[in-house]
């Protein structure tokens, strides 16, 4: 019963942690769209979140368990919410649709796999296992995609704190998640990788912002924005 209990809490708490994963990302798009400093967004890093976000569905379709269907439930509404924020431009709608019919093929194969052919305990979690955790750790490692844009410009501005901290909280809940009441590899694996690259990278921000060449993004009002 305790471990049941202690499984509810942190998969309640996991749901709520991811939630802020995105909302992190929303409240820069906010800022992006408000400042207009388009040129400097990178659609590709979007594009790995969502393909972490369906590849982790797909796992928690393949295990028939409770607490699943809250993750399902939270990638589904990430990648939704990540599909209607794309630039609201012309390419913005191409990401948008192509993102829209990927989501609906791909659970239409997802399902046809998972629940026709009856595989939950055996190929779905060695097919979409591995793959998950690929993109789940390509997923946590994407704000250092930006170290050589920052060293360019010198303006550690376009990292962002928020993001990289609710990465690595994210990180931490869904590792002990993953510990109960059994030990979930995958999710383990993926997210305690993620853990070591939320440390590197706040490590690195606060390390950057001790560094006078290094300055915020500035724009006319003063503020100050994150936008990767």
């Amino acid at each position: 019963m305790a471990h049941h209990d202690a499984t509810l809490v942190a998969g309640v708490i996991a749901i709520v942690t991811s939630h802020g994963l995105i909302i992190s990302r929303q409240i820069a798009l906010w800022k992006i769209r408000r400042q207009k400093i388009l040129e400097e967004l990178h659609p590709y890093m979007y594009m790995t979140y969502i393909s972490s976000f369906i590849f982790w569905t797909f796992y928690s379709e393949s295990e028939a368990s409770i607490y699943n269907g809250g993750k399902q439930q939270v990638t589904g509404s990430k990648l939704l919410r990540l599909c209607f924020l794309c630039l609201g431009n012309k390419i913005g709608m191409v990401y948008e649709y192509t993102i829209m019919l990927l989501f609906l093929y791909a659970h239409t194969i997802s399902y046809l796999l998972l629940h026709v052919l009856r595989t939950h305990y055996i190929i779905g979690p060695i097919i979409f296992g591995p793959i998950a955790v690929v993109f789940g750790i390509i997923m946590h490692a994407t704000p250092l995609f930006v170290i050589i844009h920052i060293y360019k410009t010198k303006r550690i501005g376009c990292w962002s704190f928020l993001f990289c901290l609710t990465s690595f909280l994210n990180g931490i809940v869904w590792f002990i998640f993953a510990l109960l009441p059994t030990i979930d590899i995958y999710l383990a694996i993926a997210n305690g990788i993620g853990i070591l690259l939320g440390i590197v990278q706040l490590g690195l921000i606060w390390l950057f912002r001790e560094k006078p060449q290094f300055s915020a993004v500035q724009v006319e009002d003063g503020e100050d924005v994150e936008i990767v």
